[in-house]
């Protein structure tokens, strides 16, 4: 095909492509992604809910599981504190994040469920 018939072939594409999105019911693409994957994600709460109540029900568990969360918290805190100075918008961020730090909560409540030795005993979740 030569460079006019490649150049027809796209524009008959956009064409369709065109045509079809203006055939979609205008709502919000939020609302469009949900719906297209409300079915997963029901499997997928399941799944979490079975995975809290279990993690709920053992001390040691729990503990493992804040730490998780911590040293998520944790990193983005540092990481914004860091970045201080470096780009205008950060002041702005930090000036409202300073309100929801939320480390030295967790790190109270990794005492409380793993005891003064928490950072020895939580791990990296394999997803991390």
């Amino acid at each position: 095909m030569g460079d006019d018939g490649e150049q027809r072939s796209r524009s008959e594409n956009f064409a369709k492509l065109a045509a079809e999105m203006e055939s979609l019911p205008n709502t919000l693409l939020t609302k469009r992604m949900w719906d297209a994957t409300k079915e997963v994600h029901k499997k997928s709460d399941g799944v979490t809910r079975i995975k809290a109540t279990v993690a709920l029900t053992d001390r040691k568990l729990w503990g493992q599981t804040v730490g998780w969360f911590y040293q998520v918290i944790s990193q983005i805190e540092t990481s914004l504190e860091r970045s201080r100075g470096k780009h205008h918008a950060i002041p702005k961020v930090l000036g409202s994040f300073d309100a929801m730090r939320r480390s030295e909560s967790f790190e109270s409540d990794l005492v409380t469920h793993l005891g003064s030795g928490w950072r020895d005993k939580i791990t990296t979740p394999p997803a991390v």
